[in-house]
Parts: C-alpha cells; sequence; structure tokens
C-alpha cells in the first residue's frame, strides 16, 4: 500500500497503525467474552501501538529472526540504506555489511545476543548507493519458553556527524602535537646556539683582556673556561661535538676575579646542537 501524496508520513502511518489497532480490537469484541479481560486486552493494545509508533518515527528499527534474516523494518532504515523494503525482507544484515568490522567484531556481537544477552555498540554501514554512515546500535533478543531467542529487535540511531566530528578532533590533535614538537626542538636549538655564542663571546674577551694586560686570575679563567678536548682543536666550540664544562666567571675591571658564578654541565657546542 503506498503512501498518499496529500499526507504526511507520520499522519499515514498513524491512521494505519489505528486501522490495525481497531480490526485487532474488533476481533477481540467477537473471541473474548470477559468483558474486563477484553478491555485489559484493549489497553494493552492501544499502548504497544503508540509504542510502536514513536519507536518508528525516533529511530531506525530492524526485526529479525534467529538465523539473521530481515523480518521487519522500518521507514527509517529505508531511508538510510537506500533500500526498499521488498529488498531486505529476507535477506540478512550483509546487505549493508561496509566491510569496516573484523570478523572478531561480528564473532562477539552474534555470541551475545545469542546468549540472550542485550548488545550495545556501534556499527558502520554501507548503504546501497555505497555511503558509508554509523549508527549507535542495541540489539534486544527475544527468548521463547525454552530461553532461546527466537527474534531480535535492533534499535539504531545514526551518528555519523559525530563520529566524523571526533576523527577531525583526532587529526587537529595529532597536528598540534608536532607543532609542538618541532617548536620544543627549535627553541632548544636556539637556547643552545644563544648560550653557546655567548659563552665563546665572553671567551674571546678574556683573550683579549689577556693580551691587553697580564693577571694570574685571568690566566686561570682563560684556561678553565674552555675544556681541553676544545682547545685540542683550535679553541673554538664549533669544532667540539662532545659535552662540555663551562665554567662562568665575572671579572672586574682592576683586573681581579670576583667569583665563579656556576657551571653549566651537559652544553653541547652551538654548531652541533640538536
Amino acid at each position: 500500500m503506498t503512501e498518499p501524496k496529500n499526507k504526511g508520513r507520520a499522519e499515514y502511518h498513524a491512521e494505519m497503525l489505528a486501522a490495525q489497532v481497531s480490526g485487532l480490537l474488533a476481533g477481540l469484541d467477537e473471541g473474548v467474552s470477559d468483558a474486563d479481560y477484553r478491555e485489559e486486552l484493549r489497553r494493552s493494545l492501544e499502548q504497544l501501538a503508540d509504542v510502536k509508533f514513536a519507536l518508528d518515527e525516533s529511530a531506525i528499527v530492524a526485526i529479525t529472526d534467529r538465523r539473521g534474516r530481515i523480518r521487519y523494518v522500518n521507514d527509517k532504515f529505508c531511508e538510510i540504506s537506500g533500500y526498499g523494503r521488498e529488498e531486505l525482507i529476507g535477506q540478512d544484515h550483509r546487505l549493508v555489511n561496509s566491510g569496516h568490522h573484523g570478523k572478531a567484531f561480528m564473532k562477539e556481537l552474534w555470541a551475545t545476543i545469542s546468549s540472550g544477552r542485550v548488545w550495545r555498540g556501534e556499527i558502520k554501514n554501507r548503504a546501497k548507493n555505497g555511503r558509508e554512515y554509523w549508527v549507535d546500535t542495541t540489539i534486544v533478543p527475544f527468548a521463547d519458553g525454552d530461553g532461546s531467542p527466537y527474534q531480535y529487535l535492533a534499535i539504531r540511531h545514526e551518528v555519523t556527524r559525530l563520529k566524523e566530528t571526533e576523527a577531525e578532533l583526532q587529526s587537529m590533535l595529532a597536528q598540534m602535537m608536532q607543532i609542538q614538537e618541532e617548536e620544543r626542538r627549535r627553541f632548544s636549538r636556539d637556547l643552545h646556539d644563544g648560550i653557546g655564542q655567548s659563552l665563546f663571546f665572553i671567551k674571546i674577551t678574556i683573550d683579549r683582556l689577556l693580551a691587553e694586560q697580564e693577571d694570574e686570575g685571568l690566566a686561570m679563567l682563560g684556561e678553565a673556561g674552555v675544556p681541553a678536548h676544545v682547545r685540542s682543536q683550535g679553541g673554538s666550540p664549533g669544532k667540539c661535538d662532545r659535552p662540555c664544562w663551562m665554567t662562568l666567571a665575572s671579572y672586574r675591571r682592576f683586573g681581579r676575579i670576583s667569583s665563579i658564578s656556576r657551571a653549566i654541565t651537559g652544553l653541547r657546542c652551538a654548531s652541533n646542537a640538536t
């Protein structure tokens, strides 16, 4: 039965559901003699009809048998999958399988619901036109008198946009971490370069002062300022590729050492800093 063009989908299905319930209620009037029991059944049918209508309007719904063959789909399932109802009934959900989930994932899903437990998770499906979409899924098994499931009700809500946003945020986070790492390396390199150049400038200044005047303290400072392995390579920090001990000292104008301030350990010479 096709949906009339002059009616909205909700209005049309409400009328169809009301007609089905009316038919069942008419059967109750004929087949159930107990008035109280008949009224109780009437209220139960009306409540079930209301629940079904609300569910169909708010979620993607499918019902399968114990083997997974589709017995019922609502309009939202048809809309998101791109398949007509006649193409879906009798098929299983491999028709919309995107191939994203491995065998272990599907095995765990079936092990859960076949044991009578509810399964919840996110599934990536593929529509008829090839578009992939994500659905937040709850599968509820219905058991018979022996406790074995005889059918499964799957209720889904599309979360494609949410998953895309999560992927975008993860990509942005990875880019930010890469930028931070590059900046950290650049800052470290610039810091080493700056300190190395400053220390070498101090050494040049001390050498100049030594050349201008004799001072035992300055001579000691000149010898201590650059490690032996640097002096052996010509006294240039640019030629050093080993960690150095560099001693800083303050020098008074009148040629006396006032204090040795501190030692900087683990400093690599400027041209070889990484």
